[in-house]
């Protein structure tokens, strides 16, 4: 049996909003650090050099990651709003093409 595929459009545009809002807030976690690197290296001076190095990698290996899923949440929000936008037009044109059917 075969099911009616629909969308409701209104909610695609409310989910693809909560997806950037998401990206947003994981894209501010990911610039956070714990310590901010120049305050640990005024804590710890030059003797901890290799540490506060690795801190710093660390960090941007951080920031990467989470800009990724970012990145990838804003993608899935474009695809949501791509959708609705395809939706709407077909929806239109089936409208048009019953509307002339019907003159």
């Amino acid at each position: 049996m075969a099911k009616d595929i629909s969308l409701d459009l209104d909610e695609a545009a409310v989910l693809a909003q909560k997806w950037r809002d998401y990206a947003d807030g994981v894209e501010s976690r990911g610039r956070s650090q714990h310590v901010p690197l120049n305050e640990l290296i005024a804590m710890v001076g030059d003797v901890y050099a290799p540490y506060t190095d690795a801190k710093a990698r660390e960090y941007e290996a951080r920031q990467a990651a989470y800009q990724r899923v970012a990145d990838h949440s804003r993608r899935h929000a474009d695809k949501l709003d791509a959708t609705k936008v395809r939706f709407d037009a077909e929806d239109l044109e089936g409208s048009q093409r019953v509307a002339r059917s019907l003159d």
